[in-house]
């Protein structure tokens, strides 16, 4: 946690990159927030420190900047028994909500979602998408993991924990279901933090690999890190050819052909410096029509329990599912208000979401450092599939389906964006919490899968990849 002042009374409270602004601090907070910065210690070790005899007053201003604190995810809590700490709850979003307190009779399950790791010499439990993951400390703690993989009652719980804990199992399940790693029990033994994620197919694995793979909901690095570097040389660009037979191709020409396409093969590259003059709405809507219209719809499987609707676009979509959704957050488009859209394929035509929000605004913010600009783009393209869709027809194969389906229309915004004289750049990962925040869509149906900026290009376009 790092503490800043700013114009006297304020006070930045920043920690993982995550900053809260605390207005008209006072010094009781600033004690507070100086004990939560170095040592730590009990809400009410921290509240008599503070208060200095401020009287309870104090204490209850101090106790709801606490909580404030804890909500935006700054604090991380410790359940503490006679050999120190003995569980860790460390926060991953931006919001943290402890979950309210359960009326007996009920059984709790580990979710089936649920990553247990050894990390630093402790066990590390978590669940994608959560609030916080779990640091296993103490060592006689580990009797819970068989405990909780099958319904387990509170008096079993109880029964589980070393005598100087058992007294505070309250606390511990409060922590574990506000990380979201245990839900109560249904009649069938299914969990209700497993809904969401179970009610649009998800596979552990799909889901593992969604989540890690990029920002939102997780600390864990994303992104070039050169983990390679100053360990081993880089793998060679190209496999050497040796002594193996060849085959020598002739290279085409442009004779017979169209040259025009393969112009625009030729000429594909991202650009990632725009122009004075922003884009307008007839290039947008050039680049919609040719990606991702709908140019006929079928039903396949007719007649059958296994019928569906599908659909033919000018890009590939296996089984002619595409699942992905266009969304267009536009900071600047001539003839076209700034706000967040969606695209309607049947009909052509872009769906006004909203204004351009704090989030949207976040979105541009976080595309424009993705890929190293120096000015936000006018248009950020986010590709949001529908997972369910795809696991309807789908087994163990959905997510690196979707991956395909983003490659192939990755390809096609650049074709037609190098056409028509514009500037793209696809980005290699984007934050799925900040995308689930500006559209208020459920996080496990739209799910989103990649992003592309667009713009006009500057007069001197700078070559890149």
């Amino acid at each position: 946690m790092t503490l800043q002042e700013q114009n006297g009374d304020q006070l930045l409270v920043g920690c993982d990159g995550r900053v809260v602004r605390c207005k008209h601090a006072d010094e009781a907070l600033k004690r507070m927030l100086g004990r939560l910065a170095s040592s730590g210690g009990s809400a009410k070790d921290l509240f008599t420190a503070a208060a200095q005899g401020g009287g309870a007053p104090v204490q209850l201003t101090l106790f709801l900047q606490l909580m404030q604190l804890e909500q935006h995810g700054l604090l991380t809590l410790v359940l503490m028994g006679a050999k120190g700490a003995a569980l860790v709850l460390e926060p991953m979003g931006r919001q943290l909500q402890r979950r309210t307190p359960l009326k007996e009779p009920f059984k709790i399950r580990f979710s089936r979602f649920i990553c247990i790791r050894p990390e630093q010499g402790v066990l590390q439990l978590e669940v994608p998408f959560a609030a916080g993951r779990v640091q296993l400390v103490d060592a006689r703690l580990s009797s819970l993991l068989p405990a909780l993989a099958v319904p387990c009652s509170t008096e079993q719980l109880r029964e589980q924990l070393p005598d100087d804990l058992r007294d505070q199992w309250q606390d511990l399940l409060k922590l574990l279901r506000t990380a979201g790693l245990v839900g109560v029990c249904d009649a069938e033994g299914g969990v209700d933090v497993d809904q969401e994620a179970e009610r649009h197919r998800w596979s552990y694995e799909d889901l593992a690999l969604h989540h890690r793979s990029r920002l939102g909901w997780h600390r864990q690095v994303v992104g070039a890190s050169f983990r390679g570097a100053g360990v081993c040389m880089s793998p060679p660009l190209l496999l050497a050819a040796g002594s193996l037979p060849a085959v020598v191709l002739s290279r085409p020409g442009k004779d017979g052909l169209d040259p025009s396409f393969f112009e625009v093969v030729e000429q594909r590259q991202s650009i990632r410096s725009y122009a004075d003059t922003p884009l307008n709405v007839d290039q947008i809507s050039r680049m919609l029509w040719y990606t991702a219209r709908v140019r006929r719809r079928m039903t396949s499987n007719i007649e059958s329990e296994q019928a569906y609707e599908a659909c033919s676009r000018p890009v590939a979509g296996g089984g002619g599912l595409h699942e992905i959704d266009l969304y267009l957050t536009v900071r600047r488009c001539s003839g076209l208000e700034a706000g967040l859209y969606r695209y309607d394929p049947q009909d052509h035509q872009l769906l006004r979401l909203s204004a351009l929000s704090e989030a949207c605004k976040q979105l541009l913010l976080e595309a424009c450092q993705g890929a190293a600009l120096t000015q936000e783009p006018d248009v950020l393209i986010t590709l949001a599939a529908r997972y369910g869709r795809v696991s309807w027809k789908y087994e163990g194969m959905p997510y690196a389906l979707i991956l395909k389906h983003v490659g192939v229309i990755y390809q096609q915004l650049y074709l037609i964006a190098t056409a028509l004289g514009l500037a793209p750049c696809g980005l290699g990962s984007g934050n799925s919490e900040t995308f689930a925040q500006a559209t208020g869509l459920d996080r496990f149906a739209h799910i989103p899968v990649g992003e592309f900026i667009l713009g006009r290009p500057a007069e001197i376009k700078q070559e890149s990849c």
